[in-house]
């Protein structure tokens, strides 16, 4: 007799339908899930260290540079809530496979590009088919109680982490004068790998019609809003750290590419400690709410200790605390907002969330140059000890849910 808990996709329902609960994730869909972000930001941070040099052959500034970085982020900012719509109504499997094969011809794109043009075309593609980890967000949240959503959506970022721990080193080792576009070749490679094991193994999310109870904390509209808010805020202050870090120690310090990239690789490792086996005991242990609130200690005191330490020990030591909260607020906020959105709406309001990152990777660092320039290499730093604390100080207005 056919079980009646089994749906057509595969995926087993709980035998008692609670509230709260959603359909359980397949093991196999987790570990096909995982690998497809893991590998989709090896790909992205494969081509990070080379994409600069790569550009400057074709005539580049240092000014074109930046702005070649930021069309990624521009692009996303407004493809993301457009996809996570999608996703909503076609499914999450779909948006995964476009995104992966978007991937997939931005990384050809480079690697045929024979010109300013070119580079710029496959970067806006590349960030306008960025839907992989909020879809894949999404995905997770759609089949994860939420008393257990941070500890998986830790999971996947870990992967986001891993990711980028191996993909830069690996576009540093791959970088030859004989074949300057090859890291763009491997990454192409990677991307159409990804796609095939997604296409042939990734099971559809399952697709539930029951609605998330409203959030004591208000009505959902407004409760998101803030959340997304204090995406916003968090990521500017990273951003803002991250792209002045090197002109910091630079001059105070006197490092150079080789020790910068040594603290940079700590800050990968941290995160992906924090996320794959920190954030689930800490959001089970204080609940979201407070665990939030220690994220935000641990990312202010971070920045505040970059813009005061006078030593590299005290900068390295900023540096880590930094990570440790960045990489434990992604889950714990994409979370919450998941207790505050509905099964329906989910993939869209997690790419609002992704549009919110965007908008911060693009301003963060901009408001940071200026203010290096006119107050001096710690003042990035901790302005965003200052954005951080401020934050903190409105999560004592909010209440758990």
């Amino acid at each position: 007799m056919k079980d009646p808990r089994v749906e057509p996709s595969g995926v087993r329902r709980a035998a008692s339908a609670q509230p709260d609960q959603e359909p359980a994730l397949p093991r196999r869909g987790f570990v096909i899930l995982w690998v497809s972000v893991c590998l989709n930001m090896v790909g992205f941070g494969l081509i990070l260290p080379v994409l600069p040099f790569h550009a400057e052959r074709f005539g580049a500034s240092p000014a074109v540079v930046t702005m070649l970085a930021a069309s990624f982020s521009v692009a996303q900012l407004f493809a993301a809530p457009v996809l996570g719509r999608l996703g909503d109504r076609i499914g999450r499997r779909p948006i995964l496979l476009i995104s992966i094969a978007g991937a997939c011809a931005s990384m050809t794109m480079l690697a045929l590009a024979d010109g300013l043009g070119l580079l710029f075309a496959a970067r806006l593609l590349s960030g306008s088919s960025a839907a992989n980890a909020p879809t894949a967000q999404a995905y997770v949240a759609a089949c994860v109680r939420p008393s257990e959503r941070a500890r998986a959506l830790g999971r996947i970022g870990a992967a986001t982490g891993v990711g980028f721990v191996l993909g830069p080193a690996l576009g540093g080792l791959l970088s030859t004068p004989a074949w300057p576009s090859l890291p763009f070749v491997v990454a192409a490679i990677l991307a159409g790998i990804n796609f095939i094991v997604a296409f042939v193994w990734l099971p559809e999310a399952p697709r539930t019609a029951a609605p998330a109870r409203p959030s004591p904390a208000g009505p959902r509209s407004a409760s998101l809003t803030g959340w997304v808010l204090m995406v916003f805020g968090i990521v500017a202050a990273f951003a803002a750290m991250e792209s002045t870090f090197a002109l910091l120690v630079e001059q105070r310090h006197g490092w150079g590419p080789g020790e910068t990239g040594m603290v940079f690789a700590l800050v990968g490792v941290v995160i992906v400690l924090s996320q794959a086996v920190i954030v689930g005991r800490v959001a089970a242990w204080l609940g979201d709410l407070a665990a939030m609130r220690l994220v935000l200690g641990l990312l202010a005191a971070g920045l505040a200790c970059i813009g005061l330490a006078p030593g590299w020990l005290g900068a390295t030591v900023g540096a880590c605390l930094v990570a440790l909260g960045n990489g434990l607020s992604s889950p714990t906020l994409h979370a919450m907002i998941s207790r505050r959105s509905t099964p329906s709406r989910r993939g869209a309001d997690f790419g609002l969330v992704s549009s919110a990152g965007s908008l911060g990777r693009i301003l963060g660092p901009l408001a940071a140059g200026l203010v290096f320039e006119s107050l001096g290499p710690g003042a990035p730093s901790l302005l965003g000890a200052g954005v951080v604390l401020a934050l903190a100080s409105v999560t004592f207005a909010m209440r758990d849910s």
